[in-house]
């Protein structure tokens, strides 16, 4: 009987073990998802400007709300998230709109560094801003 229960107790927690697993496999992305606030700029400060990350996995969709959206790939930098991808600005009357764009996002500590290469034909033009999270303030 006491071999039994041994078995059991041994079943439950391998259980356990791989739940854990699994969960722990499907947070990984989550320090990236959901809503960030642009607390700094190379295109000048904008405190309006939003972000939000929403996904599943590793990839990741970005909607701003000054009008780019963009798809990018969860991946590991010496262990930090960095999500990689490309995006497309849609802003009438704007000298962006309708560029392609490449996307860099990285996660140092409570802020997201965003690079973002703007395909403008013979010339590039870089962004890049430092967003925080809208409940943690600046």
């Amino acid at each position: 009987m006491r071999n039994m229960h041994g078995l059991a107790l041994l079943f439950l927690l391998s259980i356990i073990a791989c739940a854990a697993t699994s969960a722990q496999a499907q947070l990984q992305s989550i320090p990236l998802l959901g809503d960030w606030q642009q607390i700094a700029g190379s295109a000048g400060n904008c405190p309006a400007c939003r972000i939000n990350l929403s996904g599943t996995g590793d990839d990741i969709t970005v909607i701003a709300n000054n009008g780019w959206s963009a798809q990018v790939r969860e991946r590991r930098l010496n262990g930090a998230p960095v999500a990689v991808g490309y995006g497309l600005w849609r802003v009438r009357d704007s000298r962006f709109d309708g560029k392609q764009f490449d996307l860099v996002l990285e996660l140092r500590g409570e802020r997201l560094h965003m690079t973002m290469r703007i395909d403008a034909g013979r010339r590039a033009w870089v962004v890049r801003a430092v967003y925080g999270r809208p409940w943690l303030g600046s």
